[in-house]
């Protein structure tokens, strides 16, 4: 199965395109940081994190325009810290 990647840019000030929010099938999610950036003169990268709290990597091909998504990673919830019991020091004696 695959889906195509719209992704939605804004010009920065130094006249990269970047992502801002990208729609994966019917799923839109919105660009809330992006965490890093590596350009070349082929291919752009983006680390984002998204409003959903998944972070994405996704790939510009800048001779053809196409987007792909090469990395998403979603951080695992810990659970609270729970107190079972507590223990006390006493002095000897």
């Amino acid at each position: 199965m695959s889906f195509e990647l719209i992704v939605q840019t804004v010009r920065s000030d130094l006249g990269i395109d970047e992502p801002r929010s990208f729609r994966l099938g019917e799923r839109r999610t919105g660009v809330v940081d992006i965490i890093d950036r590596w350009l070349s003169y082929s291919h752009s990268y983006f680390k984002v994190r998204a409003d959903d709290g998944a972070t994405y990597i996704l790939r510009h091909d800048l001779p053809t325009g196409q987007w792909e998504m090469t990395l998403f990673q979603v951080e695992p919830v810990l659970p609270l810290a729970v107190t079972v019991g507590q223990s006390r020091m006493q002095r000897p004696g």
